[in-house]
């Protein structure tokens, strides 16, 4: 009724007829006919018949037509397993273990089923080496990429392909093929900042494939891997690292088009370098007009179209318009375009389907030869595919909870895997920075372990470009300042607090002095360190003057001639300073300008003489006119996203996952996370702290109350003591 057609079927048997007839004529009596439709029977109707000139006429145009269809073709079916044309029992992990040593590595996919009724095989290297795949909703896209996914994964390797999967959508569109030993990443959701990251991820994957051409002599990863068998079976010892072809697969590209174009093209831009590197790329998705460019074109010889919404989709993907044409009640009926190639029609074939229970665990199908490239299999090569059927005495189901033929390949693969001892691969798509990590936990990652005489480690810096998480270290011997601006409890306490106890602990007291200005109250145990002179907080004004006092005179003492460096100390001075703007905020306007000021002079004069100032605050600090001076600036994560602007990064570079501790060092946007301290190298709060010789002289807060019984001791010889002051009290 929606496109004004009827299809109208002259058969007595009923149960044979397809799912869109929507009516039966039996005739009852001469010029009378009875018209039976799903909801109703009319009895009695007399047809509109035609003319014999008209249907004579018909018939000598029809007459030239002659059935193009080969002889014994059968059409496709409704439906078929993937299981049914595997050319083994891939749910059995022995039998797969065999497979897996007698040919390790193919690149022959199944699909499903063609016209002739055999399996439907494409070679991802002769007809790619880059597949395009569309699919409006319910077509069955979702399935047909599980589907080519498993159907790689059975005959090959772990170490032999492995998998990137990429889906817009989270990640439902792969289902269960995420537990395949194949797969190495798994990446949903992406912003602009993880878009540019997966790109240099890649970038980088393919510079390391390239270098490992270089160094072996060859040109591609064919001869990679001859060089490679070579170099196993040969007495030199020599061995090459595995080298797996990588399988890119991405659902949803055109939504991603829209929002992140740039990271459409950077793909397609990878896909043509990586074609004789082993790369291959996979689209998909569920619109495909406007978004099939030029480029993809050229670079995706294989193209598979579901059933689309309008021809022009159709035409956009395999060049014709019958994908739009195919019906709704067929989900997994595909068209198949090869390169230059005729266009073929196919059934996909499913991997989401719960066997029955009276199906047999270990039935295998007759298949294709692992190398074999894409033909229709004759009737008498293969096992014609399962249809579906009612059973006399159908048995109950589980409702969801039996495992589908998917849950099935995925154990098999994994047990023959873990039975093999076949090493993980690693991932291509480098492992985004953990939201927490301590410094004990530098212990278990050996990959990123740091060098003797580093300096402190203050966080592990996020390097796609380079496939490895670094360190960030500050050099003991560095004067040069550093600005840290965050939001409340973005983790600037943290950082200025394991900074601290990571350089008093490779330091002591005689060599390093430390002060600190904690306007956030979150660094008080800082005290009880040989190495901390004072730990002051903004609610005592005097101390602070005292302090800046303090190193406004040890400024001046060491810009002296040497000559006039009476003890010649020269120890490294930090200066942490907490909540700057609090600092301030605390202050009334004579204190706070003579604050800035006091800052100002250890900023520009400190570096010469071995004193620096780390500082944190909040997003004013950028715009401070002194701030410019400071070259070093770090942002931990900001409550409005386009404060960020401040500091010279983009919006885009922004990533969308901030946790506490999450530092932007450069206006790329590059990540680094900062190590929370071990608390075991921290003084216990409390405890005495011991002087050692040649630490910093204390700066002892200003008692509130004297006794005169407690200054006997303290009497100057010529003089009467009335309390006490100075500098140290």
């Amino acid at each position: 009724p929606e496109v004004g057609v009827v299809l109208i079927c002259l058969d007595t048997d009923r149960t044979a007829l397809p799912v869109e007839c929507r009516a039966v004529v039996e005739a009852t009596a001469p010029g009378r006919v009875r018209v039976l439709t799903p909801t109703a029977s009319t009895d009695d109707v007399i047809p509109d018949g035609v003319s014999l000139g008209w249907t004579a006429g018909l018939a000598r145009l029809l007459a030239p037509l002659r059935d193009a269809t080969p002889a014994g073709q059968v059409s496709l079916p409704d439906q078929v397993r993937l299981l049914d044309l595997l050319p083994f029992d891939a749910t059995d992990h022995v039998e797969v273990a065999s497979r897996w040593q007698q040919s390790p590595r193919s690149t022959a996919v199944v699909l499903g089923t063609t016209t002739g009724g055999g399996p439907c095989i494409v070679d991802l290297v002769i007809d790619g080496p880059h597949a395009l795949v569309a699919g409006t909703t319910g077509a069955g896209k979702s399935e047909l990429l599980q589907t080519l996914v498993t159907s790689l994964a059975v005959v090959n390797r772990p170490d032999e392909l492995v998998f990137v999967l990429v889906d817009w959508k989270g990640g439902a569109a792969f289902g269960a093929c995420r537990g395949l030993p194949h797969v190495v990443g798994l990446v949903t959701d992406l912003d602009a900042h993880l878009a540019g990251r997966a790109i240099a991820s890649l970038t980088a994957e393919l510079q390391r494939r390239e270098r490992l051409f270089r160094d072996t002599g060859c040109t591609d990863h064919a001869g990679y891997l001859t060089c490679r068998s070579r170099a196993d079976s040969s007495a030199t010892g020599l061995n090459l690292a595995p080298l797996p072809r990588l399988v890119l697969v991405v659902d949803e590209f055109a939504a991603m088009a829209d929002q992140l174009p740039e990271f459409v093209t950077g793909l397609v831009g990878l896909a043509a370098r990586g074609r004789s590197l082993g790369v291959h790329l996979v689209l998909a998705t569920q619109r495909p007009r406007g978004v099939v460019s030029a480029d993809i074109r050229a670079n995706t010889g294989l193209r598979i179209a579901l059933r689309v919404t309008d021809a022009a989709e159709s035409s956009d993907v395999v060049d014709v318009r019958d994908a739009a044409d195919i019906s709704p009640a067929r989900p997994g009926r595909a068209v198949l375009r090869l390169g230059g190639g005729a266009v073929s029609h196919l059934q996909t074939a499913r991997v989401s389907a719960t066997a029955p229970r009276s199906a047999r665990s270990g039935e295998a199908g007759v298949g294709h030869p692992p190398t074999a490239r894409r033909v229709a299999s004759s009737p008498a090569t293969a096992r014609p595919p399962q249809q579906p059927a009612t059973p006399e005495h159908p048995e109950p189901r589980d409702h969801g909870e039996s495992p589908t033929d998917l849950d099935r390949l995925v154990a098999a693969l994994s047990a023959a895997a873990s039975e093999m001892q076949i090493a993980t691969q690693p991932s291509p798509w480098l492992a985004p920075l953990p939201d927490l990590m301590t410094l004990p936990d530098l212990m278990t990652r050996p990959d990123i372990s740091a060098p003797p005489g580093v300096g402190v480690v203050v966080a592990v810096v996020d390097r796609p470009d380079r496939q490895r998480h670094d360190l960030l270290a500050i050099a003991l011997d560095d004067t040069s300042h550093a600005l840290v601006v965050g939001g409340p409890r973005s983790g600037r306490s943290t950082l200025l607090r394991t900074l601290a106890l990571g350089l008093t602990s490779l330091t002591s007291p005689a060599e390093l002095h430390l002060y600190v200005l904690d306007a956030g109250a979150e660094l008080g145990d800082l005290a009880d360190l040989p190495h901390c002179a004072a730990v002051v907080g903004r609610d005592d004004p005097d101390r602070i003057d005292r302090l800046l006092a303090r190193l406004t005179r040890e400024l001046a003492r060491r810009r002296r001639p040497p000559d006039g460096d009476a003890d010649g100390t020269r120890a490294r001075i930090v200066v942490l300073v907490d909540g700057w703007d609090s600092l301030l905020a605390a202050s009334d306007d004579r204190h706070r300008a003579g604050l800035t000021e006091a800052l100002i002079d250890l900023l520009r004069d400190g570096p010469a003489v071995g004193l620096r100032v780390v500082l944190t605050g909040g997003v004013t600090l950028l715009t401070a006119r002194w701030a410019g001076s400071i070259a070093l600036r770090w942002v931990l994560p900001l409550a409005d996203p386009t404060d960020y602007a401040l500091a010279g990064i983009s919006l885009r570079c922004v990533p969308s996952h901030r946790p506490a501790g999450r530092m932007l060092l450069d206006s790329t946007g590059r990540e680094a996370q900062v190590l929370m301290p071990d608390p075991f190298t921290s003084a216990p709060p409390g405890r005495r702290r011991v002087r050692r010789a040649g630490g910093p002289a204390p700066l002892p807060p200003m008692p509130v109350r004297v006794y005169a019984d407690e200054l006997t001791a303290r009497s100057t010889i010529g003089g009467v003591c009335v309390g006490v002051g100075g500098e140290d009290v």
